[in-house]
């Protein structure tokens, strides 16, 4: 059986200073290892982020790196806490790709959930970090994207 990249990167809801309940069941599954950044551009969404991976992009979108225990089972997971499981209606919201991220100098591949929807209509978040954008709005300490699946 192949092996599956234990790393992902999360940018918005299941941030550790979200506070998200979904959160709970990311940290009993995997290990916070450090926060990072990658290229690309960060739009809101209304209540919680959408990130968009483009190649000429020169913006960078922070978040956490975690290292996963069991990659194959809590990625199932979070495919369906972010809409983007094979039971999720087409088109879906969110695409689960992997990604090199920038985290404490060094460059490793992660995988990360990337909004697979027009943003033209959306606001891009300039800092690309969701944690600063939300406290400027004012927005309470988690959002709630989808029913947190304990």
């Amino acid at each position: 059986m192949k092996r599956v990249c234990p790393y992902l990167f999360v940018y918005g809801s299941l941030r550790p200073a979200v506070g998200h309940p979904m959160l709970r069941r990311l940290q009993r599954d995997a290990h916070w290892m450090a926060g990072g950044y990658c290229t690309g551009d960060l739009y809101d969404l209304g209540s919680y982020p959408g990130a968009v991976i483009r190649p000429e992009s020169a913006g960078r979108i922070y978040g956490d790196v975690f290292r996963m225990r069991s990659p194959r089972r809590l990625l199932s997971v979070l495919d369906r806490y972010e809409g983007c499981g094979s039971r999720a209606p087409a088109p879906r919201e969110y695409s689960r790709v992997n990604i090199e991220v920038i985290t404490a100098g060094k460059r490793i591949k992660a995988w990360m959930y990337v909004y697979n929807r027009p943003v033209q209509e959306k606001n891009r978040i300039p800092s690309g970090d969701y944690l600063t954008h939300s406290r400027a709005l004012g927005r309470r300490r988690y959002v709630s994207k989808a029913v947190a699946m304990q």
